[in-house]
């Protein structure tokens, strides 16, 4: 028997094994083997015959002899197939056998792969990276995520309750809700801030006619239903919103069901030109600190000169797309807020992700809208019809149920979203936090979405279901967590477009990381920094759901990615693509990609708890 490592994959490769409308094709065998044993059953590919994957019993017959038995299964566009076994020859690498009763003989070419030890248990070696960080005080290639979220919490206190029962609200009666819902956000306006209670029962919206959505535009103001449950508050939206433009059937998400932002949304306006700043520090030097006020939030941004800023934001390794290019394009956000002004040294409140070189850095002024959010209810969408991606506005968009743009420390939390096509959206906001959220029903486009400069934002303990990008990222956003969410197969993070800095996603179990955008947005989908840590993958492709996704991270799209413990919730080796297009099993530690600890899980669990829990120590020092 031949001798192999004892953790990989063996690729059995028959030569114009399989033969249809007078052309050959290959069979390619993946047979793993985990800590010295084989698997019982093998995959098989056929990638010039069919899509669809083929299981296989695989055994050996003697020590240079393997049996080989199942079964090539047809799919929608090749309807050929039939039982194939096969006796494979490893002394001289031929293969004889039959496919569909016809005699086969073939060569035979083997390549085994080694690849990480196969145990699931937890793994607590040294982590390298983690060694680094502690020295170089993120300053180096890991950031310190531990400010995401901001410490932000749903603000009840000294906010009155304003009861949407007075405004006319009729629950359970099949009459129009949003007139009266709406009122009773007004009311909070008006006073300044206020918790606008809604019952328990079904709120029927849009029932006759699309209605304008729900409009939160004034800080202080959170809706609060009366749970999920069945005798909690279940809103019900009779109508989708469709698209001003067939062309581009995503702009059916400008009219969801519930929109959270400012009145306005004036573009950044530049106060002061940043002189001195280094990754990871808080403290910044401005030309001209007049215009700033502690307590104040503001864009802190990079921009594009002679294009030299994107290509070092890539490595050099691609020509970014037309988005990212031309003079004073933002390219690099941090939304912040001032916590200090000593003459003309600021200090922000978290760490900035880029040092501060020869490119134009400025603080700009950015309203936003604070402490607002919704909480404890449910909301359905009467769609029925089966999701097609890019076929309508009704199915891109149609269905889409909140809205957060230019939210400071806003609040989300404990809904059910039932029949989305996006169930919470975030663009340009900072510090705010999703958590446990739960989408079900009929599988839409996209769960959740993350997109613009937002900074600083957490997702964390949600459930996307099989919405196609489960998770949609794109933009200059930075400083990002999604921690301990799930997804089913077949969904995935979805990098849409984007040169954004340090953002981390953490404990994520399924998925895989697939993503589309048109020729304008792509590349990159990620600048440096994209941090992918214990994450228990999924296999299927969202786009072509009878193929696996294992490659989870590239060279030239995500420059200066990093992947610890990332590890297939099948067993399932994972890729990781070079520059060179070579895919990677093992450590990488390389600056277009650093892999610790491929295909085991790691401690620390989280990276964002711990990153806080030694911020914590260190303040205690």
């Amino acid at each position: 028997m031949l001798t192999l490592p004892p953790n990989g994959t063996w690729f059995i490769t028959c030569a114009a094994a399989l033969s249809f409308k007078g052309k050959n094709h290959d069979v390619i065998f993946e047979w793993r083997r985990r800590d010295n044993i084989w698997d019982r059953e093998a995959i098989a590919r056929t990638p010039t015959l069919v899509s669809s994957l083929h299981e296989f019993s695989l055994h050996w017959l003697s020590d240079n002899t393997v049996a080989i038995k199942g079964k090539i299964d047809p799919d929608a566009w090749t309807l050929v197939g039939g039982p194939l076994t096969l006796t494979i020859h490893t002394d001289h690498l031929t293969a004889t056998g039959n496919f569909a009763d016809a005699p086969i003989t073939c060569p035979v070419t083997l390549r085994f792969e080694e690849g990480p030890f196969a145990s699931r248990g937890v793994k607590t070696p040294r982590i390298q990276l983690l060694e680094d960080f502690q020295q170089q005080r993120g300053r180096g290639r890991l950031y310190d995520f531990s400010y995401a979220g901001r410490n932000t919490t749903f603000r009840a206190e000294d906010l009155p309750t304003i009861d949407a029962l007075h405004f006319g609200l009729q629950p359970d009666s099949g009459e129009e809700a949003l007139p009266a819902i709406q009122a009773a956000i007004d009311e909070a306006a008006r006073r300044g801030g206020g918790i606008v209670q809604l019952p328990p029962g079904i709120l029927d919206c849009n029932v006759h006619q699309k209605l304008p959505a729900l409009r939160i535009k004034h800080r202080n103001i959170y809706l609060r239903g009366s749970g999920t449950g069945p005798t909690g508050t279940l809103l019900v939206n009779h109508r989708y919103s469709d698209t001003p433009n067939p062309s581009q059937p995503w702009r059916a998400g400008e009219h969801p069901l519930m929109i959270i932002a400012p009145e306005t949304a004036p573009d950044p306006v530049p106060l002061t030109v940043i002189t001195a700043g280094l990754r990871g520090e808080r403290i910044i030097e401005v030309a001209d600190p007049s215009a700033l006020r502690i307590g104040d939030t503001y864009l802190l941004r990079q921009l594009e000169t002679d294009g030299s800023l994107a290509a070092d934001l890539v490595q050099h390794r691609v020509q970014v797309a037309k988005n990212w290019r031309g003079q004073g394009k933002e390219l690099v956000s941090q939304l912040c807020t001032i916590t200090a002004i000593d003459g003309r040294r600021i200090t922000i409140d978290a760490p900035l992700h880029r040092s501060i070189t020869q490119w134009p850095a400025q603080l700009c002024a950015f309203p936003m809208l604070h402490h607002v959010g919704v909480l404890d209810l449910q909301i359905r969408c009467l769609w029925g019809g089966f999701f097609i991606h890019h076929k309508n506005g009704e199915h891109d968009n149609g269905w889409d149920h909140i809205k957060l743009d230019r939210v400071n420390a806003g609040w989300v939390a404990n809904l059910l979203h039932e029949n989305t096509t996006s169930a919470v959206g975030l663009r340009d906001c900072l510090g705010t936090v999703v958590q446990h959220c739960r989408i079900m029903g009929n599988p839409g486009h996209n769960g959740f979405v993350l997109c613009g400069r937002s900074t600083g934002c957490v997702f964390q303990h949600c459930h996307a279901g099989r919405n196609m990008h489960a998770f949609n990222v794109q933009g200059t956003l930075s400083g990002n967590v999604i921690s301990d969410v799930t997804m089913d197969e077949p969904s995935g993070v979805d990098l849409h477009g984007g040169i954004g800095c340090d953002n981390l996603l953490e404990n994520l179990v399924g998925g895989v990381n697939k993503g589309g955008g048109s020729g304008n947005a792509v590349p990159p989908r990620h600048g440096p920094g994209f941090t992918l840590w214990n994450w228990c993958t999924g296999h299927y492709d969202p786009y072509k759901v009878w193929q696996r996704s294992d490659v989870i991270a590239d060279a030239d799209t995500m420059p200066g990615f990093i992947a610890v413990g990332v590890h297939g919730m099948y067993g399932q080796p994972m890729k990781y693509k070079g520059p060179d297009g070579t895919l990677h099993h093992a450590e990488i530690r390389e600056p277009w990609g650093w892999v610790e600890s491929p295909g085991q899980r790691i401690a620390p669990r989280s990276l964002w708890h711990w990153q806080q829990q030694r911020k914590t120590l260190n303040s205690e020092l």
